[in-house]
């Protein structure tokens, strides 16, 4: 039989075809063994040229849009056995140089020192080449053409990768011929001397091992020494990594296979788990990443992280992953793409903070926070809404409940001038401009008021334009609030409204009576449908004269008789309004306060009456609790005057 190098045996039947080729030289060759004392190594002939391991691809590099892209392009390109999944079965990174067009043509394996793997094409499956330009997905696998096979066939002529010449017969016949010294060890095997792409052969040498531990995995310690790494095996299912750790100390870091919370043949959990301290154990460690499917395959598969708080036992799950990307910061079912969940009422769920500029840089700070709500579809009219940039709702309490949204303006530093809480502002659109904003108080029980405002130094409301009011509004005094139109600059002017008992309107003017003493006052056409219980008054100007109504309000008008000619006479009109929203909301002119608000005060200070005496704690004693807080909070933080 033939004896290669590396001593394993090839049968006689493998190399049929080629021992008519090398007969000569096998004759030779047993010749030479009758003397022991030689021992002669073959080499490969200079001619033999081997098969290059690189393959010719052509391809075009566009981008995302399908545009061309031309120059320097990064390029992978893997080889698989289907043609779609499974993994790679090789891969290599290429810088192409494409044209104007995006075309390019490069040689496969020419960064890798061997080459493409002969052993890639073994086989006589199909194999498939997947490109991937950079920052893209890649692009749909091409089935390979039979050419890159030929590279295979470079071995045809070899065995093992070997020529013939590498060589020798050796029959156990020989020891038992009489008078024949027997062949040196050396004699038995060849000697491959390097020649072009031949591959070197190596002195052997013994591997030297003092012994190991059970269940640990050996390495080599030198090139021919074996002992124990610090990787040991449990089981099946758990690799352990002890690290620099003494000997018998605990483990730092373990791989497992987690049966304890595997769900029959579905459910699977593969842990790496941690002790940096080594305190740690399998069972409790410092913390963990574990990545667990839920039965669902791929599709439900997650991947989570946990660590050990002070105190616990063992390490507990602080962030996962779903399948589907939604990310659970203290929780395990996210049902958003980020969801958090504090889990403690010391914490809050979280903060968002804006950087400062460096002093001295002129530069501003960024935003802490910025929330853009989905558009709806924009292709057509009617479509979804768009979602809402921020939702906020404060947590419940049989105390004082959350509120929603808590803003606070920066203080300013330098210029003495504070930050707004709140700025909202609507888009203006052809169709009809945004509001700034939009408040609606509760309507469940009592006092549900849409906004409750409390002045600090300034105004609790300050409003520089129109203001539309639907229903009634109620205030200690109703004025009117102007620059002085002879002082403009350095005074106001303030006058109080008329008020009355009744929901009234006024209406006056002047009238001259003709040769007759007779004058007809006309009103405006809706003065009937707006007013009843009509009041008059009558004076006369520039002279003795008697006025009186001759005729009252009818068909909107009422006539003057006076007792002279072409008298002028000043006339005052009164009606109680009688329209239809009069008529639901009639005036209550003395009104018993309820229950829950007797015994407090719109103006408590004037009656001798503390703060906390003001009506607005027993309608909102809750909400006036935490903007005291507030207010007393940001007393604390107020910087100090310079």
């Amino acid at each position: 039989m033939f004896c290669q190098q590396s001593s394993s045996s090839i049968s006689r039947a493998t190399f049929s075809r080629r021992l008519a080729r090398i007969h000569i030289l096998t004759l030779f060759t047993l010749g030479i063994l009758a003397f022991p004392n030689y021992v002669f190594g073959q080499t490969q002939p200079a001619n033999a040229a081997s098969v290059p391991r690189l393959i010719r691809y052509a391809g075009v590099t566009r981008d995302l849009n399908g545009t061309p892209l031309s120059g320097a392009v990064g390029v992978t390109f893997s080889l698989y056995a289907e043609q779609t999944g499974g993994a790679a079965l090789w891969m290599e990174t290429q810088n192409v140089q494409a044209d104007a067009g995006g075309h390019y043509s490069i040689l496969l394996g020419s960064t890798k020192p061997d080459g493409l793997p002969s052993e890639l094409f073994a086989s006589e499956q199909a194999r498939w080449i997947g490109v991937q330009i950079e920052q893209q997905a890649e692009q749909s696998r091409a089935l390979l053409v039979s050419a890159p096979y030929a590279l295979k066939a470079g071995d045809a002529e070899t065995l093992g990768g070997l020529p013939p010449s590498a060589f020798l017969r050796a029959t156990s016949d020989e020891t038992k011929t009489p008078g024949r010294t027997p062949a040196s060890p050396g004699a038995a095997r060849a000697v491959v001397a390097a020649a072009g792409n031949s591959r070197q052969a190596q002195p052997s040498s013994a591997v030297t091992t003092s012994g190991g531990t059970a269940n640990t995995i050996p390495m080599f310690t030198t090139a021919t020494n074996i002992q124990n790494s610090i990787l040991t095996q449990t089981g099946t299912v758990r690799l352990n990594a002890a690290g620099i750790a003494a000997a018998g100390s605990a483990p730092i870091i373990w791989l497992k296979n987690n049966a304890a919370i595997q769900k029959g043949p579905t459910g699977n959990a593969i842990d790496i788990r941690f002790s940096p301290d080594k305190t740690g154990a399998v069972g409790t460690p410092n913390a963990f990443i574990r990545v667990q499917e839920n039965g669902g395959g791929k599709d439900g598969t997650s991947l989570q992280f946990g660590t050990m708080s002070a105190g616990a036992a063992g390490g507990s799950e602080r962030v996962r992953i779903t399948a589907s990307g939604l990310v659970g910061i203290g929780t395990s079912k996210p049902a958003s793409w980020l969801e958090v969940d504090s889990q403690s009422n010391t914490l809050n769920g979280g903060a968002v903070n804006g950087g400062s500029a460096v002093n001295g840089t002129m530069g501003g700070g960024s935003t802490g926070l910025v929330a853009t709500g989905g558009n709806g579809d924009l292709s057509i009219d009617a479509s979804g809404n768009g979602g809402a940039g921020l939702v906020a709702q404060g947590g419940s309490s049989t105390s004082i409940p959350g509120t929603g949204i808590i803003a606070q303006g920066g203080f300013g530093e330098q210029t003495g001038e504070g930050g707004s809480g709140i700025i909202a502002t609507g888009i203006g659109e052809p169709n009809g401009d945004g509001s700034g904003g939009f408040f609606s108080g509760g309507n469940f029980g009592f006092g549900g008021d849409g906004i409750d405002a409390i002045a600090g130094s300034g105004f609790a409301g300050f409003f520089n334009g129109n203001v539309t009011v639907t229903g009634s509004i109620s205030a200690g005094t109703k004025d009117f609030k102007i620059d002085h139109p002879l002082d403009p600059a350095n005074k106001y002017l303030v006058h109080a409204s008329v008020e009355s008992s009744e929901m009234k309107n006024f209406y006056d003017g002047t009238v001259t009576t003709d040769a007759q003493g007779n004058a007809t006052v006309r009103l405006p056409s809706w003065f009937e449908a707006l007013n009843s219980d009509f009041r008059y008054q009558l004076t006369v100007i520039g002279q003795f004269a008697q006025a009186i109504v001759s005729r009252k309000v009818q068909n909107n008008e009422f006539a003057i008789k006076t007792s002279m000619p072409n008298v002028e006479v000043s006339w005052q009109v009164t009606g109680v309004r009688h329209d239809a929203y009069a008529m639901a909301n009639p005036l209550v002119v003395e009104e018993e306060k309820d229950a829950r608000l007797r015994g407090f005060f719109i103006h408590p200070e004037l009656y001798g009456a503390q703060p906390e005496r003001q009506i607005q704690w027993a309608r909102h004693p809750r909400m006036m609790k935490q903007i005291q807080a507030t207010l007393q909070q940001r007393k604390q933080r107020q910087p100090v005057k310079r």
